[in-house]
């Protein structure tokens, strides 16, 4: 071993124990399925683990970890080559070296000579430092080559392509370190793949070109390609897209520093041939496996000449109030290709110009006259190219006299939400010079408008902000319109906005509860809020919680009722609410009880039937009594001038009776009587007079 290369491993292992590369040296791996193949790629981390590999080489494990979609278990290992793969020796590189240039790079760095040390030992630690730079560059180059043609990566042992994987099969590959332990630990790279896998290349997007002076700057998306490209052919066409040749002979990368933030966008530049020609454009990616994807969209363009020169107005002018004279004039620059000049105007500085002339100015004329100008006119002048660039004066404002004030605003409507945002619109005013409008605002219609805005509202509309907790009903508003001259046109016929009923209505009040024949008798005075649109009562027995609808009550005359559907001697409870037209509810007025006196007295019996059967020698008697809690019906019977007494006692539940005990040619009188459970009696029914 000679002195140069023990020097070397001193200097790696200086490195390894100063920047503690052994606990973190790994293999990183990448993968492309094909439909017949899978492609593998794999780096080390750092230029350490690069040297002691490319002498110790790498070994390749494969395990079947699926079949249709089944799990293997255990997996199948096979080594996919026996011989660990490392660099090919310097012999086997140079036929490839004469068409790749990539070859010669990659077989530079791996067996090119390396510095040594000078005879100045006090500077050993500055060689030190030189020789780690160039070992870190050997390292960047050969990745740099292994990338950009997989021919290489074979060669320099980063690369291997297994033919023989299924369809039907899903593998694990593990790239593993031959490099023994005591020299250096470096970790295996895994990658998990199947041939189903395989997804086309995609096409790169986002192609934008800026052409200048025989020149063009291309740019395309950079983020969505990270993982798939490392590379980029642009292609051109001089014929209109028929036929594209690449622009250089080496795909682009662009490279950035580690400190350095990922651009979003991959750029290239071309120089072109002449300027004013179409010239298309197209980019293709490619990628660590040697595969170049399907074109981007086609973009065009040509070069131009930079089109800078001087343009200003000069001085602008009013004639009698009817139009503008408009003077400029262009100082220096490419005058020769200038095309035209535009005449713009707008109503303020900043604002959007729009075209004036409607005829063609041509180059040689540096005068205008504007027929129909605003009261207020902010010109500028531009200048036109032939490859219609455009370069444009500063403004230059002209005034004309204007006391017309703008039109009345109209159709006024709006809305107030529930929470009090007003929204008010109204019909846009059509006038050029309009500055905007003021917006005025009053809690009544024949009182004074205040103005809310402080700045003239651009837009015909307005958001304002209003109390809703407030008994006025409508808020009304009116608008003014302003022109540029601050003219002011009368204000706008008032718009009465309705706020939302938030204040629910005052409560009733009742007057008096007493009991009278029919049931109980009920009197009240009513709500005494506007808006009320009933009268709810409600009622329930003493003793229950709940309150049972009793009745709605719509017309506002009513303030009394008579409730008929009452039990004697039960106590009643009454309460009642006022609902407003928004369906707000009052508070309930304070209950009352109520009670219908029993007086005793219980309807008679009225509608009697009778039927004479003397065939059968019967009397039977029928009636209706529909009352409840009757115990018995007591029949009271007399023969011509005797004396009415008791005959029968039947039960309540029975409303017939037949009499047999008759005697012919004798005149029967009947009544009847109801007894209830309480002992109370109806009076005697009518007299029923039969002569059987």
């Amino acid at each position: 071993m000679g002195i140069k290369t023990v020097y070397i491993s001193f200097i790696l292992s200086l490195v390894v124990a100063i920047q503690g590369y052994a606990q973190v040296n790994r293999i990183e791996v990448i993968t492309r399925a094909q439909e017949d193949k899978i492609l593998l790629r794999w780096a080390p981390t750092n230029f350490v683990s690069w040297h002691y590999l490319n002498e110790y080489g790498y070994t390749i494990e494969r395990y079947t970890v699926t079949k249709d979609s089944v799990m293997v278990n255990p997996p199948v290992k096979i080594i996919l080559h026996p011989i660990p793969l490392k660099p090919k020796p310097l012999n086997d590189w140079e036929a490839l070296v004469d068409e790749n240039d990539y070859a010669a790079i990659a077989a530079q760095v791996i067996y090119g000579e390396t510095l040594e040390l000078s005879g100045n030992k006090g500077n050993d630690i500055t060689q030190i430092v030189y020789i780690t730079k160039e070992q870190q560059q050997r390292f960047s180059f050969a990745l740099l080559a292994a990338d950009q043609s997989f021919q290489v990566a074979e060669m320099s042992g980063l690369g291997f392509i297994d033919l023989n994987a299924r369809k039907e099969e899903k593998y694990l590959y593990k790239i593993i370190s031959n490099v023994p332990d005591s020299i250096a630990q470096i970790n295996e790279g895994t990658a998990f793949v199947g041939l189903k896998d395989h997804i086309p290349l995609p096409e790169p997007i986002d192609l934008e070109a800026e052409f200048g002076d025989q020149t063009v700057i291309l740019k395309w998306n950079r983020s969505f390609f990270e993982r798939i490209y490392n590379s980029f052919m642009v292609e051109k066409s001089e014929d209109g897209g028929a036929i594209f040749l690449p622009t250089t002979d080496k795909p682009i990368v662009n490279t950035y520093q580690e400190d350095q933030p990922i651009a979003d966008y991959y750029y290239g530049m071309d120089s072109l041939a002449e300027n004013g020609k179409i010239y298309h454009y197209r980019v293709r990616g490619r990628t660590p496996f040697g595969e170049t994807g399907p074109p981007s969209e086609v973009i065009k363009g040509m070069g131009k000449i930079k089109f800078q020169l001087d343009i200003g107005i000069a001085k602008a002018y009013g004639v009698n109030n009817e139009k503008v004279v408009i003077d400029w004039e262009v100082v220096d620059g490419t005058v020769d290709i200038i095309k035209e000049y535009l005449i713009e105007r707008s109503n303020n500085s900043d604002g959007t110009f729009s075209r004036v002339n409607e005829k063609t100015i041509g180059k040689e004329t540096l005068s205008y006259v504007d027929e129909a100008p605003h009261s207020t006119n902010y010109y500028r002048v531009s200048a036109l190219s032939i490859y219609d660039d455009k370069l444009s004066s500063f403004p230059y404002l002209v005034q004309l006299e204007d006391s017309i004030p703008p039109s009345i605003p109209i159709n006024l409507e709006g809305y107030v939400d529930s929470t009090g945002i007003v929204t008010v619109s109204w019909h846009p005013n059509t006038e050029s010079d309009l500055l905007g409008y003021r917006v005025y605002r009053s809690n009544f219609k024949n009182a004074e408008f205040g103005q809310i805005t402080t700045e003239p509202v651009l837009e015909p509309n307005f958001t304002d902000s209003i109390s809703i907790n407030t008994l006025t009903s409508s808020i009304y508003y009116k608008v003014m319109a302003v022109d540029r001259r601050f003219n002011p046109s009368l204000l706008s016929e008032a718009v009465a906005l309705q706020r939302p009923d938030i204040i629910p209505p005052v409560a009733p009040v009742f007057k008096s509860i007493k009991s009278v024949e029919e049931g109980i008798a009920i009197e009240w005075i009513n709500s005494s809020s506007a808006d009320v649109a009933a009268h709810v009562i409600y009622k329930n027995k003493t003793g229950e919680k709940e309150w049972k609808l009793f009745q709605a009550i719509t017309i506002d005359t009513v303030q009394s009722l008579i409730d008929d559907d009452v039990q004697a001697g039960i106590y009643y409870n009454y309460t009642m609410v006022a609902v407003d037209s928004a369906k707000l509810q009052s508070l309930p007025a304070n209950s009352v009880r109520g009670i219908k006196v029993d007086t005793g007295v219980r309807p008679i019996i009225e509608k009697i039937k009778t039927i004479v059967d003397r065939t059968n020698k019967t009397i039977s008697i029928m009636w209706e009594y529909n009352e409840e809690n009757v115990k018995e019906f007591l029949i009271y019977k007399k023969i011509e001038e005797e004396q009415l007494s008791l005959y029968r006692n039947i039960s309540g539940n029975d409303v017939e009776f037949t009499d047999t005990k008759l005697v012919i040619n004798t005149n029967y009188l009947y009544r009847i009587k109801a007894v209830y459970s309480d002992g109370s009696e109806s009076p005697f029914s009518n007299e029923v007079k039969i002569k059987y």
